[in-house]
């Protein structure tokens, strides 16, 4: 609230939260002992043709119970990659290619994953507020891509609980 009245730019003020969002996650996580870390992951591989790609991904998040191990060029499999994002909407697809792709380029099976978001609501006028979450999607994207470790709301959807969305 305090962002979209202090920013004139919508946009702005969406950027400003979410990084605020992010501090707060890491400082959340801090504060029960663990430690958090950020990274940009690079590594080169091969494409079907013979020629070399670079593949970069920027992770939001890593966790860990001791010092962090993963960086720029190195994942370590006991540690947790999180994408922390402000909503859910048109974004739940990116943690299945996130992972998936992470895995294929790293070589690891099996990197622990998890999303964490604010929330799941898309707004329409003043008073039209709906959620985003398409439980059989988020199931189809498990099944058919791979599967992630969690995924945390802050402010979880309404019908979460339901049977449709627990899998």
């Amino acid at each position: 609230c305090g962002v979209d009245v202090f920013v004139s730019s919508s946009n702005q003020a969406r950027k400003i939260f979410g990084m605020k969002f992010e501090e707060l996650i890491q400082y959340v996580l801090n504060d029960m002992g663990l430690v958090t870390s950020s990274t940009t992951y690079t590594r080169s591989f091969k494409t079907s043709s013979g020629s070399s790609m670079v593949y970069t991904y920027l992770i939001d998040l890593v966790i860990s119970d001791k010092k962090i191990q993963t960086s720029g060029d190195h994942i370590n499999p006991s540690e947790i990659i999180g994408s922390i994002k402000t909503s859910s909407k048109d974004r739940m697809q990116k943690i299945f290619v996130d992972k998936t792709l992470l895995e294929r380029v790293s070589g690891i099976e099996g990197i622990k994953y998890v999303a964490i978001f604010h929330n799941d609501v898309q707004r329409s006028g003043k008073d039209n507020v709906s959620g985003t979450f398409v439980a059989k999607l988020f199931l189809t994207y498990g099944e058919l891509l791979t599967r992630v470790d969690g995924v945390y709301y802050l402010d979880p959807p309404s019908h979460i609980d339901k049977r449709a969305y627990t899998g």
